[in-house]
């Protein structure tokens, strides 16, 4: 079997966390470190434990409000419904053996939140903090973190504090907003966020577990965050049985005018430095392609791609065995086409065919530059028109109501021009397109151009890697300090 070993340079994680983590003075218990997502710094919550079972403990921030009954109910609802479901769908058993300093093996059966609380406090539960975030939401305002997972909770504080300024409090937990988020109303999207973060923590466990020093399956221990957050999002809907339609919204109405112009997911914040809230399209399309993944392939395939050892396209490409060019790209011709039975649908889900593709807006040149994995629709006109000829990365294809063609653009249709380069740091492809103007009943009101103005006139959540910047929760790499041990052979 193969060997996973924890590389030097991160080396902090497990004999003296277990040790001495949550050891903590009785005057210190309830001291959280939380982040000031206003001012990029960490304070101290002041919380007191309402709630507690044998898999969580609920802290709650002193003087906000929250009732012992909303507490307890979190924790069942943990208990009960969260960790079950994503365990039920995402998780995984394994026995584990590990290789302390002084030579000696030990080895375990662990599932995944098992191994992701032994990497923490070992204590054998989760600690979910509720907390009035500090994001910045205001009405005017209206970003918000509903809640987030920070990996730094995992290294020792004293590193942490002296290697990159921050802090930890050295036990595996999640932290949950009570302002604007209800608990009680929506319950879908409190709980709906509890699973989203508990999914970016099972991930972030399971990738240590998984990382292998040789790089044979990517250079990255931990996954593209567009991947994360696909699972995340797959991890709400895991909980609730229900499509987001608020990301379904989003892509429909488009109101930054992106969309239309290729923005999506693969290239996550590509557009952040114009507008934070452009984030809004890499949420709305990861949840529909995650989507329309389980609609083809059952939501078996969430697993599947969770447990891959790959932290990129692979995890999802091994799992489909389907190249991603034609992946990638199918799903791109289902938005437009909405075939209600195969492959380029939704399967006529009552939520899902409603999906709407745009048309790229006018632009007078037969040329428009994409980033990897963008791809664009341009109306074709009243008359059949001649497909270009794909080179390198470029590929084409002609759309209509009724399917997709290879050999022509059809009449009234559209042209899909794709940049599949799986590169995420490629260079701008120069794609043909029609230069037509579509319909003006297909065209909403916002400019073309790769600008937007203004902020969202709504309250929107979106994940604490983006407010603050994704390099400063996902990539821990390199952080000396996690204990010294071997992981060796591991099993099912």
């Amino acid at each position: 079997m193969k060997k996973f070993v924890i590389p030097t340079v991160i080396a902090a994680f497990f004999t003296a966390l277990a040790a001495v983590s949550c050891i903590l003075p009785e005057e210190e218990k309830g001291n959280f470190w939380a982040t000031n997502f206003v001012s990029d710094t960490y304070y101290k919550v002041d919380a007191e434990l309402i709630a507690s079972n044998e898999l969580c403990e609920v802290w709650v921030e002193k003087n906000k409000g929250v009732t012992a009954e909303q507490a307890e109910r979190v924790a069942q609802e943990y208990k009960n419904v969260v960790y079950a479901k994503l365990m039920a769908v995402l998780g995984w058993n394994k026995v584990i053996t590990l290789t302390g300093d002084d030579g000696v093996n030990v080895s375990m059966t662990m599932n995944t939140m098992q191994w992701a609380d032994y990497l923490g406090d070992n204590n054998g539960k989760l600690t979910i903090l509720l907390l009035d975030i500090k994001d910045g939401y205001t009405n005017e305002n209206g970003m918000y973190v509903a809640g987030y997972f920070d990996p730094y909770n995992y290294f020792s504080d004293y590193l942490v504090q002296t290697q990159v300024g921050g802090r930890s409090n050295e036990c595996d937990m999640i932290y949950m907003d009570i302002n604007p988020v209800n608990i009680d109303n929506p319950a879908w999207e409190f709980f709906g966020t509890l699973a989203h973060e508990m999914q970016h923590l099972m991930n972030f466990a399971t990738k240590i577990l998984y990382y292998d020093e040789s790089g044979s399956q990517g250079a990255d221990i931990y996954s593209d965050t567009w991947l994360d957050e696909g699972l995340s999002s797959a991890a709400e809907y895991i909980y609730s049985g229900e499509v987001n339609e608020g990301r379904l919204r989003d892509y429909n109405e488009d109101n930054s005018g992106f969309l239309s112009i290729g923005d999506n997911f693969f290239l996550w914040d590509n557009y952040k430095n114009i507008d934070e809230s452009l984030v809004l399209n890499d949420y709305a399309t990861v949840s529909l392609f995650f989507q329309w993944l389980r609609l083809h392939y059952g939501e078996g395939i969430y697993g599947d791609i969770f447990r891959s050892t790959y932290t990129d396209y692979r995890a999802i490409t091994a799992a489909t065995s389907v190249g991603w060019t034609k992946l990638f790209s199918d799903w791109h011709i289902a938005n437009y086409v909405q075939d209600p039975s195969g492959i380029h649908g939704y399967k006529n889900d009552p939520v899902l065919k409603n999906v709407k593709a745009h048309y790229l807006r006018y632009i007078a040149e037969n040329v428009y530059n994409l980033y990897p994995g963008e791809a664009v629709y341009s109306y074709a006109g009243d008359v059949q028109g001649t497909l270009p000829n794909g080179t390198g990365t470029l590929w084409y294809a002609g759309l209509s109501s009724s399917g997709y063609t290879n050999s022509n653009i059809p009449a009234g249709g559209a042209l899909l021009s794709f940049n599949s380069d799986t590169n995420k740091k490629g260079a701008l492809k120069s794609a043909a397109i029609t230069g037509i103007a579509p319909p003006l009943a297909s065209v909403n009101t916002a400019n073309n151009s790769r600008s937007v103005s203004g902020a969202q006139p709504f309250s929107y959540r979106i994940d604490a890697g983006d407010l603050m910047g994704r390099d400063r929760f996902g990539r821990v790499t390199g952080m000396p300090g996690l204990k010294h041990l071997q992981i060796g052979p591991v099993s099912e």
